[in-house]
């Protein structure tokens, strides 16, 4: 009966105040089936006659156990919107689903009126499938940006009790036009039509208002960013599947920090740091280079977000590699000073300060 279920692919008819419909039928030893009907009709025959065509299009099904020669089968078929063959209610896992795509997906206000069909499976423990473009908005930072807000929001929770993985799911970004019944996300934001919503350059403003010169340039990093990420996210799953210690790991998530950094996920962008670090230090010898990129990277980001105390040993480490085991006098080292002595000024550390300072003042970068 397991079998059987699951070859039943269902899909009720969008529009049927019918809760259910029962067929019957009867399988035979090899598979194949015969007296396909409703038990009892229902008051939609669109209904009755669907319901039929998909246990006709499911067969043949696997063969009897041994020993049995036919199998009368009744198969009730839910109608209601969201809910499996087998009867699991799926609308709550899915409204969920959705709100966290929302929440993740977004887009600049040059593409908001561009649609971008999407399908995506989830897989039993809610880690995110496959993901596919079923219909192109026509621009490819549109598509882009839609297949990023669906990965960006996984993993979800994992699939209910009863529903067979993958759970395949469909979703459209994007609006048709500023008439679309369904214009309501902007930047993660619910909005119904009529109401304003808050830019990025702090102006309140309507569907068709212009935007800012501020919001324009926020819009273009933070996209430019999202895709950045993308790219790195493909290279770190690459490099990781080999040696999820790979030493070449380390620039990637310094670079992916960096552009955690122009969009302000702060948070994100110091557990990255954290994970290069910590790769860093499991591959010591030969990757100095490597240890006193994320030594800096991470202790300028502590440093930036106020964590004073977590950045001092971190800046301290990082300069003893750059000038005693890389023997370098760059940029890097100087701005790593810098860094340092305006830190050692604001804590009172005069004397420490002007000696670091000096250090910093004596390096000449072009």
């Amino acid at each position: 009966m397991k079998l059987v279920q699951n070859k039943i692919k269902w899909t009720p008819p969008a529009k049927t105040t019918v809760n259910s419909v029962a067929v019957t039928f009867t399988v035979g030893k090899t598979g194949t089936i015969s007296a396909v009907k409703v038990k009892e009709p229902t008051a939609d025959p669109a209904v009755d006659q669907l319901a039929i065509a998909t246990i006709q299009k499911a067969a043949p099904f696997p063969p009897l156990p041994a020993g049995e020669t036919s199998l009368e089968i009744t198969f009730t078929l839910p109608c209601q919107r969201g809910v499996t063959a087998n009867g699991v209610d799926l609308n709550p896992y899915s409204n969920e689903v959705f709100k966290r795509i929302h929440a993740a997906w977004w887009v600049p206000k040059r593409l908001l009126f561009m649609q971008v069909g999407l399908s995506y499976e989830i897989n039993k423990d809610g880690s995110l499938g496959k993901v596919s473009i079923d219909k192109s908005s026509g621009d490819k930072n549109a598509d882009r940006l839609a297949v990023i807000g669906v990965k960006r929001a996984a993993p979800f929770k994992p699939l209910p009790e009863g529903v067979e993985a993958p759970l395949k799911l469909s979703f459209n970004a994007g609006f048709k036009d500023e008439h679309d019944k369904n214009f309501y996300i902007w930047n993660g934001e619910r909005f119904n039509m009529g109401q304003s919503y808050t830019t990025a350059g702090g102006t309140e403003v309507g569907h068709r208002d212009n935007t800012t010169e501020k919001d324009k340039a926020f819009h273009l990093r933070k996209e430019e960013a999202l895709i950045k990420m993308a790219d790195l996210d493909e290279q770190i799953e690459k490099e990781s599947k080999t040696n999820p210690d790979s030493i070449k790991l380390v620039p990637l998530l310094v670079q992916y920090a960096g552009q955690d950094r122009l969009i302000e996920e702060h948070s994100d962008a110091l557990a990255k740091l954290k994970q290069a670090l910590a790769i860093a230090r499991k591959n010591p010898a030969g990757n100095e280079k490597e240890l006193a990129q994320s030594l800096c990277a991470l202790a300028t980001v502590e440093y930036n977000l106020g964590h004073v105390q977590e950045a001092e040993p971190l800046l301290k480490e990082a300069i003893e590699i750059k000038e005693n085991v890389l023997k370098s006098k760059d940029k890097e080292l100087k701005d790593l000073l810098e860094t340092y002595g305006r830190m050692l000024y604001k804590q009172g550390r005069v004397k420490e300060y002007e000696e670091v300072s000096k250090k910093a003042r004596e390096i000449t970068t072009i």
